[in-house]
């Protein structure tokens, strides 16, 4: 089971094309937040706060969220009902 790290933000304060283009099709935009799961939270962080230096901007929002026993936990049992 490989279990992701959530990282979201506003999307008024950075746009979805921060991320690094080899991860963009893991972003999810919605309408109040972007979000990406990945394992590859430094380079994720980094690109975006990288991104708002370069634009004199800010990335208040910003929330990085690992999965806890209750995420791990409701993932085996969805993974276990799929292979069913």
């Amino acid at each position: 089971v490989k279990l992701l790290t959530r990282v979201a933000w506003d999307p008024a304060e950075a746009p979805a094309e921060a991320v690094p283009e080899q991860l963009r099709a893991n972003v999810i935009v919605g309408a109040e937040e972007v979000s990406i799961e990945t394992d590859q939270v430094t380079a994720v962080v980094h690109a975006l706060t990288g991104w708002a230096t370069d634009n004199d901007s800010r990335i208040d929002s910003l929330s990085v969220l690992r999965p806890n026993l209750e995420d791990t936990f409701l993932r085996l049992v969805e993974e276990e009902k799929g292979s069913e």
